[in-house]
């Protein structure tokens, strides 16, 4: 499987959370722990994670090794489009970073619309 960052940044932020409740009894025995997310904060990550699992999900689909996966390519970026316009978040944060993912996605794909195809 291809490598990506928003891969590597949505398989950490899911990891975290998995380990949430652990981290926080961790840093409560250490003397000089580190400070602990806020409850606010990781709401965010929760949201920020369903942001991003779109394009883990694109990555796998578009980067198998055993069989085509080009003519995955225009129906994983239409569903991509779908799911970016679909997704409202709750937070001020999260929401500039869904904004932001929407518009460098649409940036990256707008030639493709001169073309006649709907991305």
């Amino acid at each position: 499987m291809v490598k990506t960052q928003w891969n590597s940044t949505y398989y950490i932020l899911q990891r975290f959370l998995e380990l949430v409740s652990i981290c926080c009894q961790m840093i409560l025995f250490i003397s000089n722990g580190s400070e602990m997310l806020l409850g606010s904060e990781i709401e965010v990550t929760k949201q920020i994670i369903v942001i991003l699992k779109p394009f883990e999900f694109a990555t796998r689909q578009t980067s198998a090794e055993k069989y085509v996966t080009l003519s995955k390519t225009l129906p994983t970026i239409n569903c991509i489009t779908s799911q970016i316009q679909e997704t409202k978040t709750e937070s001020k944060s999260s929401s500039d970073f869904d904004e932001d993912i929407e518009v460098s996605f649409e940036t990256c794909f707008r030639s493709k619309k001169k073309y006649g195809r709907s991305f």
